[in-house]
């Protein structure tokens, strides 16, 4: 039986998790073995569609809503109804590789009339990389709503949750403090607001996130990083933790 989560389970089931957790107010941070430019840099394989991250699961997304309704405006599916598939594949990248498996499910939602209005998308995703900076693996859920599903309308905008559960090595290869060294733990929790996605060039072209990043490295105390993503379009976007602002690709 396919694993299937529910959007609101799945939101409850990070919310718990959060919720949970001890009360680090008053509690100083330990000092930091990871700097905020390596925490930005994780922060972009977590995101990058080249490690198969975040961007991997707005593509999918829109994909999966893409198949709910045609040319024409008509629901491909019944109000409620609800559909699932594994995406699954190996792939050799210029710089590395990638092995990625996905249990997806997605829901048309309609309004009091039975027009489709939103996509609910989930995915379980689990994955191995290489690329030219690092390499690692990791386990992914995903919770997006979809609206702007109607064809007339240019963009998807996503809203929802997206956590990223891992372990990344680099390689060493950056300019400067801007690069990875050693191994990191990690665990990145992203809230995204009105992310929107263009149906014709297929890309993310706007939008924000919130994000927490939980990490260690080479077995070292944990750390925590707070910031957001703004996302600016042409595979682009600008991390902020503390009011430093690091690019990043998408």
């Amino acid at each position: 039986m396919k694993k299937t989560f529910s959007l609101l389970a799945l939101a409850g089931i990070v919310w718990l998790f959060t919720a949970c957790q001890p009360a680090t107010d008053d509690q100083p941070q330990p000092e930091s073995n990871v700097s905020e430019e390596e925490a930005a840099e994780l922060v972009e394989t977590a995101v990058s569609e080249t490690s198969q991250g975040m961007t991997t699961e707005a593509e999918n997304a829109a994909m999966m809503a893409a198949g709910t309704m045609d040319s024409n405006g008509q629901a491909l599916m019944d109000c409620g109804e609800t559909r699932d598939t594994t995406l699954s594949y190996n792939r050799n990248l210029p710089n590395g590789h990638v092995s990625y498996t996905n249990d997806i499910q997605w829901t048309l939602e309609c309004n009091q009339l039975n027009v489709p209005t939103s996509v609910q998308y989930v995915g379980d995703a689990t994955a191995d990389f290489e690329t030219y900076r690092s390499l690692g693996n990791f386990s992914a859920l995903t919770a997006f709503d979809l609206s702007g599903i109607a064809p007339a309308q240019a963009e998807y905008i996503l809203n929802g949750l997206y956590t990223f559960d891992g372990t990344v090595e680099g390689k060493g290869i950056g300019i400067g403090s801007d690069q990875l060294q050693g191994t990191y733990t990690l665990t990145l929790e992203i809230t995204v607001e009105n992310l929107t996605f263009d149906k014709d060039a297929f890309e993310i072209t706007g939008g924000t996130a919130t994000f927490t990043l939980t990490v260690s490295v080479d077995d070292q105390m944990p750390v925590t990083f707070e910031g957001t993503i703004e996302f600016l379009g042409n595979g682009d976007a600008t991390v902020i933790i503390n009011g430093q602002q690091y690019d990043i690709d998408l």
